[in-house]
Formats: structure tokens, sequence, C-alpha cells
């Protein structure tokens, strides 16, 4: 069951992150945790260290815990909330571009962003994007 929850998780933009919790605690961490990514998307100096250090948890116990929720290593779940987060984005109607949706995000260049959203959606986000329009 597990199992299945964090595939879904993982290949549906759509999921949401409380789904893969069993108890209050485990809620309670994934929560903070997709708070404190999400105010950091854009910051280059957030990572491991700087989230363990702000939930108040070591570096091994928050992988280990990250690990057996999700099952992604930390590198992977923030990378999949960044996407998560690019996902919401194309869906709304604007004019952000994929391009300036990578940069928002902290990726290093859209052509990197877009071979994770594809490896991650299977979907381009232009395509993702042109699905959200209704022209899919």
């Amino acid at each position: 069951m597990q199992r299945e929850l964090q595939r879904r998780f993982c290949s549906v933009p759509e999921a949401e992150v409380n789904e893969l919790a069993t108890n209050l605690l485990d809620q309670d961490l994934l929560s903070r945790s997709v708070d404190l990514i999400g105010e950091n998307l854009d910051n280059p100096s957030f990572d491991i260290s700087v989230w363990s250090r702000e939930l108040g948890i070591g570096r091994t116990k928050l992988f280990n815990k990250i690990k057996s929720i999700t099952g992604l290593t930390p590198n992977d779940f923030i990378l999949h909330i960044k996407l998560k987060k690019a996902a919401a984005l194309l869906s709304e109607p604007g004019e952000l571009t994929v391009a300036e949706i990578s940069y928002r995000l902290g990726f290093s260049s859209p052509g990197y962003f877009s071979r994770c959203f594809k490896g991650r959606f299977g979907v381009s986000p232009l395509q993702y994007k042109k699905r959200g329009e209704g022209s899919f």
C-alpha cells in the first residue's frame, strides 16, 4: 500500500504529500518540510543541511524519515516539490514561460528543468501547459 502511494505521489503532479503520511508525526514532518522548501524555492544555498537545521533534526534522521515516508532521497524530495510547484504554475492561466518558471524555481537552465520535469511526469513542461489549456 505504501509503495503504491509513493508511486502515485512521484508520478502524478496533483498528488498531495499528506497522502503519504500514516501518522501525525510524519504528517507534521512532511508539512513543515514542504513549507520550508516552498519558502526556499529560489534559494541556491538551500540544501539538506539547512533543511535539517531548520527542522531541528539531524541529517541522517531526516534522510531516513523522508526516504521511508516518500521513497525519495531528500535531494529527490526537494526536486519533486519544485517540479510539483512548476506543474501548478504551468496549469495557471498566464504568460509565464517555461524558462521563467525554471529560473523562478532555482533551476540552472530551462533545458535541465525540462529534462527533470519530463523524467518525473512523462511529458514536457510545454505539453503539460498545453494540456492545462485544453489543447492536449
